[in-house]
């Protein structure tokens, strides 16, 4: 037994398909009792889904060569390879609409081109904040710090104002060389008056052991513009070093929620026949 090739069997089925048209009076949608139209679409209520010889319009994929007739209608535009497949109108949570070009009527508002198999429209939009009209508002912000030890450096500081540093050496009296004026004002030390010399200088240095105590001496120093000299120093304390800021929710309306564009609806079932009269066209 041959096997015709795959050519002629399309053939054939369109060649049986357009017999059973000249047979039949007239067809109807959903009559479920194959003398409804090849590739028509109707819808339904049935608790139990489409009738006989349809299937339901949900995107399902089918064999060319299982649906030859089918595909010879509506082709690989709802999706599908073209040439081993095909897929059915997927209509499940969709509309319908008319295609054509785009229309501007008098009255009404214009619409677009719609091509066959096209898929469009949304069911909500995200409106800018242009679109959505909200006023200026104020988000309430809390900023939460945290704590911890952080280094910091204090500059080096030079000093400035009146500074002094003196320094007294002094020799007791001992048995000579203590005068009253000292001379050429060289190799003398200031002396406290000792014993029987005249003082209060000496030309014995002063030792080990030759101590004296100088009264009357006395003096005063102005330190209101002092500033001593100080190194850089780096010392550690506590401080704020971060934190986090949590930005409340404003009360009134979100523009970046999605908002709803769908009109009241009811739940039914789309069916298109697989099976039927192969439709005449003129």
């Amino acid at each position: 037994m041959k096997f015709m090739q795959k050519p002629a069997r399309h053939a054939l089925a369109l060649a049986l398909a357009c017999s059973t048209i000249a047979a039949a009076p007239q067809a109807f949608a959903c009559a479920g009792d194959g003398t409804q139209l090849l590739g028509s679409i109707c819808i339904v209520s049935y608790v139990r889904g489409c009738p006989s010889g349809f299937f339901p319009a949900d995107g399902r994929t089918l064999t060319i060569q299982q649906y030859s007739a089918l595909f010879s209608l509506i082709g690989a535009t709802f999706g599908g390879n073209g040439s081993t497949n095909f897929m059915l109108p997927n209509l499940n949570g969709r509309v319908p609409v008319g295609t054509g070009p785009a229309t501007s009527i008098s009255g009404a508002a214009p619409t677009s081109a719609v091509a066959l198999g096209q898929l469009r429209g949304a069911e909500g939009v995200t409106l800018t904040a242009a679109q959505s009209g909200v006023p200026a508002h104020v988000h309430p912000a809390t900023f939460t710090a945290t704590t911890g030890n952080v280094q910091a450096t204090i500059p080096a500081q030079t000093g400035s104002g009146l500074q002094m540093n003196a320094a007294v050496t002094t020799a007791a009296l001992s048995a000579g060389g203590e005068v009253s004026t000292p001379v050429n004002n060289n190799g003398y030390w200031l002396a406290g008056r000792s014993g029987s010399g005249s003082g209060p200088y000496t030309k014995t240095q002063p030792g080990s052991g030759t101590t004296a105590t100088l009264n009357g001496i006395s003096a005063s120093v102005d330190a209101t513009n002092l500033r001593p000299t100080t190194p850089a120093q780096t010392i550690t304390i506590q401080a704020v070093n971060g934190g986090s800021v949590t930005v409340n929710p404003n009360t009134g309306a979100n523009a970046a929620a999605a908002t709803p564009t769908l009109p009241p609806q009811l739940g039914l079932t789309y069916c298109i026949a697989w099976s039927g009269l192969y439709p005449s066209f003129d």
